[in-house]
């Protein structure tokens, strides 16, 4: 599973496209398509929201060691 944001990115961007073709089976599988780039939109939101937190605590860290605090 790629976990750079410009793959995942170039990823939905192919499966909004889809695939041309006819009949039933075309249909759901860009249905599926549709459900994969929203899946993976989600999921992009919930990485970047997860990096900020992270930048957030390693400047909390960084902080309290400036300080003098002791950490374990």
């Amino acid at each position: 599973m790629p976990t750079d944001k410009n793959n995942v990115e170039a990823l939905m961007q192919a499966c909004q496209r889809g695939v041309a073709g006819k009949g039933p089976a075309i249909e759901a599988a860009n249905n599926l398509l549709a459900q994969c780039y929203g899946t993976l939109g989600g999921l992009l939101k919930v990485i970047d929201g997860l990096r900020t937190e992270n930048n957030r605590l390693i400047e909390d860290r960084d902080g309290m060691l400036e300080a003098g605090a002791h950490l374990l």
